[in-house]
């Protein structure tokens, strides 16, 4: 069906799909990858124009019509200097990603054998590919949605693991995590969503736990300071406890109390007994003397039950099972 649009209705339509979509129709037939490269530089145009955006976004009006027009310039004087630079220093590896190996040494043995500069190379997509890859793997551009979109384009549908970014991702979204925790950079959910399938810590997961399913399967555990970790748990406790009906809470809590109990067991533990205090605030107990009900989380209890313990350790011990059946009973029903 698309192979048979016109072609300026077939170049509107990748206006609003992604960059990944549009590589997979390019794969479909002949017909298409053929149409596919004759709008690529339309196509990267427009991908560029939406990286700059992002980039330029404090800039004026004027500073980013001038930088959009000059897209392409800004796109082929980043690539030169680098190529130049890996060539000047005799690189024939310039990642840990072989993925990104394979690519720059695919565009640099292009240009050697043909003796001709990167603007010559005749696969325009490539370039676009190698360029973003270089903002993630070499130059960490965290502050740039564009970027951080089109590397999550990447993602297997299965096992994380799968991903040939692997690699370059745990280390890009380590500076991610480090950033958010310090609060020094704002992320929209689903990204952040995504980048918790890879690696997280207890900031991100206090954020997203109230948006969407989160995966635990695959994740790593960022370690940030102890404090805000704890800090953190506390308020997912507290969410899980107001929301206990709400079932992507009530999944997602679940879920990372395993991925804890696995990953680390101070905060599982510590997520145990902030269950237990905020139950034992719901608890309440009669004096058997005064027939006043008594807060257990009160210091006037602790003296009570010392009393009971040694006057009577029947009434003690009647008490005593009465709040722990008590205590299992509203844990089950607000954290389970």
């Amino acid at each position: 069906m698309l192979d048979k649009l016109y072609t300026d209705v077939f170049y509107e339509i990748t206006k609003y799909l992604s960059f990944k979509e549009i590589c997979l129709i390019k794969s479909c037939n002949k017909r298409l990858r053929n149409r596919i490269i004759y709008l690529e530089k339309g196509i990267v145009k427009n991908n560029l124009d939406l990286y700059y955006k992002n980039e330029l976004y404090n800039e004026s009006y004027d500073n980013i019509y001038k930088i959009r027009n000059n897209s392409y310039y800004n796109f082929y004087h980043f690539l030169r200097i680098n190529l130049n630079n890996f060539y000047n220093k005799n690189l024939t590896t310039i990642s840990d990603n072989f993925y990104i190996n394979g690519l720059y040494r695919k565009i640099m043995i292009y240009c050697l054998e043909n003796k001709c500069d990167i603007e010559k190379y005749p696969y325009l997509f490539d370039l676009f590919i190698f360029y973003m890859l270089l903002n993630v793997d070499m130059y960490n551009n965290i502050y740039n949605d564009y970027v951080l979109n089109f590397l999550s384009l990447s993602s297997p549908s299965k096992y994380v693991y799968n991903d040939i970014f692997y690699n370059v991702k745990i280390k890009f979204y380590s500076y991610i995590n480090s950033y958010v925790h310090n609060r020094l950079i704002t992320i929209d959910y689903d990204i952040l969503v995504d980048i918790s399938k890879y690696l997280t810590n207890m900031c991100i997961i206090r954020r997203i736990i109230t948006h969407k399913r989160i995966d635990f399967s695959c994740t790593k555990l960022y370690h940030c300071c102890y404090y805000c970790a704890f800090k953190n748990l506390k308020e997912i406790c507290l969410i899980k406890r107001m929301y206990y009906k709400d079932k992507c809470i009530s999944e997602n809590y679940n879920n990372l109390k395993h991925f804890l109990s696995i990953k680390n067991k101070d905060f599982y533990n510590y997520l145990l007994n902030r269950e237990k205090i905020i139950v034992n605030d719901m608890i309440y107990v009669k004096n058997p003397i005064t027939n006043k009900r008594i807060r257990i989380n009160g210091t006037f209890y602790k003296k009570k039950m010392l009393e009971f313990y040694s006057l009577d350790y029947h009434i003690y011990k009647s008490m005593d099972n009465y709040i722990n059946n008590k205590r299992l009973f509203f844990i089950k029903k607000y954290f389970n």
